[in-house]
């Protein structure tokens, strides 16, 4: 079982170097990310943050037939509100004193009254700082509830090991690997369908997949974002496994090949024309339908083609805000669309992501690179210095945007995978174009002040001294 019998899942700074702190051009990054020991950074300001806790929680509220309780004071589960929760919240609601003689009694009653309330087959206890202050011994005091009919799952998250966020998803997907997903005998025949491993992607973007694998008539289940615990417990019993994003799946797609021996089906993000393409031919020839495959993708681009025409960057500069592992086929996207990429904003970068930065096709080294989540402030500098004509961000907080003279385009509660993306960008693109222009340059800077504006945009960026 390899990693699955550890407790706790490893960090992606020790798992994969990863770095969440960066301000600078991508060559400067690829310099600076060379070799094994890569050079970590902090933010002596920072604006926004989210914490591997949050990112766990997001996870978590989204699966059916489970509870959450969070182990920590009242304001830890206010974020879970923020997901429209697919299931009931607790808070052990850790006081002051707790925080100093320990909150074990809080959780005992707290998972009773779960059990009693709700009578889900999981209950999910995700930790916080304040647990790793306290030292509650959440993994013994479980024994004293073998009497309950659901799984009582512990996830180790606290909020000081890591500074990356995704770590998060890792551990949630440790986790329902460990104590979730029914073991499959060797003997046993799988299953006519694929898993698809969706963990941040929104309700419009696993619609515009399920279009793509209901045209080839391809059986599939999503997990584990908003899908039941019945469902997730049938992965091992799949046909093969798909993941929308590699940086948050590719853990979970690797185990189940590892342990239980379901293809892990490697495709690229299916985000314009290109990458569309190559997305639906790689899950065609795995079932053996690249004949019906191709008209279908004939089909969609005659229907798409004329918007693509009418609706394009026009040798406009457009920044990008999204996952490392969909920079570079946006990239390709927007010069689909005519227009030419002007710099990039990531929430982390691993050893995997550099790689793929290397192979941007016809990018400016040049361009500015943010590796943070939120820093308004920074982004706001890099565009006052380096103008864009389109910024567009699958995380949304894109009001700013207006101001620094650029047309904001979010994509946080749209589509932008498969050919539903293309549509959404593109009546996007032609809502955009709309602005008015001049009230967008005459609005840049209302914002931010001069005396900041001025500043290096990594002003509060500095090298972690070891």
């Amino acid at each position: 079982m390899g990693e699955l019998l550890e407790r706790k899942m490893i960090t992606r700074e020790k798992r994969l170097r990863t770095i969440s702190h960066y301000n600078g051009t991508l060559e400067s990054l690829l310099e600076d990310t060379e070799g094994d020991q890569i050079k970590q950074r902090v933010r002596t300001l920072t604006q926004i943050n989210q914490d591997e806790v949050i990112a766990a929680i997001r996870v978590l509220t989204s699966i059916t037939q489970a509870v959450v309780i969070i182990h920590g004071v009242v304001g830890c589960a206010a974020s879970g509100l923020a997901f429209k929760s697919q299931n009931r919240i607790y808070s052990t609601n850790l006081c002051e004193r707790d925080t100093i003689l320990g909150g074990e009694e809080k959780l005992r009653q707290a998972i009773n009254r779960a059990y009693e309330e709700v009578n889900p087959k999981v209950i999910f206890i995700v930790g916080t700082p304040v647990v790793a202050i306290n030292n509650d011994d959440v993994n013994s005091m479980l024994y004293d509830f073998e009497d309950i009919d659901a799984k009582i799952i512990p996830i180790s998250t606290d909020g000081f090991k890591t500074k990356t966020f995704i770590t998060g998803y890792d551990i949630v997907l440790h986790s329902i690997l460990k104590y979730i997903v029914r073991e499959k005998a060797d003997d046993v025949q799988a299953e006519d369908f694929i898993n698809i491993i969706s963990v941040s992607e929104n309700g419009e973007n696993r619609v515009a997949i399920s279009e793509i694998l209901d045209a080839l008539k391809i059986p599939y289940q999503f997990l584990p974002a908003g899908q039941s615990v019945e469902v997730i417990e049938r992965a091992a019993y799949a046909k093969g496994t798909i993941v929308l994003n590699r940086d948050e799946g590719e853990y979970f797609a690797n185990k189940l090949e590892e342990l239980y021996g379901v293809p892990y089906i490697v495709t690229k993000p299916p985000i314009g024309l290109r990458g569309t393409r190559h997305f639906v031919r790689q899950i065609a020839k795995f079932y053996n339908v690249e004949e019906q495959a191709e008209k279908y993708i004939l089909d969609k681009e005659l229907e798409i083609g004329r918007e693509y025409v009418a609706n394009s960057f026009q040798a406009k500069k457009v920044f990008v805000e999204a996952s490392p592992y969909e920079i570079p086929r946006f990239n390709t996207f927007v010069q689909e669309l005519g227009g030419e990429l002007g710099g990039f904003c990531v929430p982390y970068v691993d050893v995997n992501d550099r790689e793929a930065f290397k192979h941007l096709e016809a990018v400016s080294k040049n361009i500015p690179v943010i590796v943070a989540v939120g820093q308004l402030f920074e982004k706001a500098n890099v565009l006052s210095k380096k103008p864009v004509d389109y910024y567009i961000s699958t995380f949304g907080g894109t009001s700013f945007v207006a101001e620094c003279g650029a047309v904001p385009i979010s994509l946080r509660d749209t589509a932008y995978l498969g050919y539903r993306g293309i549509a959404q960008i593109l009546q996007n693109l032609k809502r955009g174009s709309l602005l008015n222009e001049r009230y967008i340059s005459e609005a840049a800077s209302i914002t931010y002040k001069d005396n900041w504006l001025k500043k290096s945009s990594g002003w509060y960026v500095k090298k972690e001294v070891s």
